[in-house]
């Protein structure tokens, strides 16, 4: 990463517009999220539990204010770091990076230390979800088993990226994630198409939304690729581990 100026952020200025180049999270997600312990679904006495999901990243700062915002985003951008921006109310969180390893989020810190002098780790958790099925609704097991092997994917992934940022420029492995990501999203598809129970529509909803907006964005992997644009690869990974989030919100509403 090149030097750049040293930014000591404040964290009272107001945030008026948000660039385009950054993801943008509610808080009102994000933070209910990140308070729940488990997600109920369905009240019977058979359960699949999907554990919780922690993520690790960098916060750069705390804006307020439209030209910082700008910049600090802009900057990092410039530097080919993913980033992305919690809101909380006129608050804005700007954070890099993002892993499902602790140990290797806090390897890069030092080196956003140095252009950012406040930057800290930050800890989230998309919490546990329990399937509770009947007989009848046995079939969710197996659905809870491919969600499963979509998280166990995902920190496939997030190895890789760390293993990018520390050089390994093969991309063989990541063709490999990625396609075998599509091939369990594609199973899923099959299953929500099987599920017509009246009790499970809006989850069946839910989950299709989850599936077509990851495959959707998988589906653009391909263009980055022949333009050897890995860093929008990498802000597909991100953008996907929000679309897990917003699914397990969608269970949280109804329950």
């Amino acid at each position: 990463m090149r030097k750049r100026k040293n930014y000591k952020l404040s964290s009272a200025m107001l945030l008026l517009v948000i660039p385009i180049v950054a993801t943008i999270v509610s808080w009102s997600i994000y933070k209910k999220i990140n308070t729940l312990d488990s997600v109920p679904t369905f009240a019977n006495k058979n359960s699949y539990k999907i554990e919780a999901l922690t993520v690790y990243s960098i916060q750069v700062g705390a804006l307020t204010d439209k030209n910082q915002t700008s910049i600090v985003v802009k900057d990092l951008e410039e530097n080919r770091i993913p980033n992305y921006i919690v809101t909380k109310g006129n608050l804005n969180k700007i954070n890099s990076y993002m892993f499902l390893d602790k140990e290797q989020t806090r390897s890069l810190l030092e080196d956003v230390r140095g252009n950012y002098s406040d930057a800290f780790l930050v800890t989230s958790q998309i919490p546990a979800i329990n399937l509770s099925y009947s007989k009848e609704h046995s079939y969710l097991r197996d659905v809870g088993k491919k969600i499963d092997l979509i998280l166990e994917n995902m920190k496939k992934e997030s190895n890789f990226w760390y293993s990018y940022r520390e050089g390994n420029l093969e991309t063989e492995e990541y063709l490999k994630i990625i396609e075998e990501r599509k091939n369990i999203l594609d199973e899923m598809k099959q299953y929500t198409m099987n599920i017509d129970k009246e009790e499970t529509k809006e989850f069946n909803a839910n989950l299709l939304v989850f599936i077509n907006n990851v495959r959707e964005k998988i589906d653009t992997i391909d263009g980055n690729m022949q333009k050897q644009d890995m860093f929008s690869c990498e802000k597909i990974y991100i953008d996907s581990i929000f679309e897990y989030l917003k699914f397990v919100e969608s269970l949280r509403k109804r329950s």
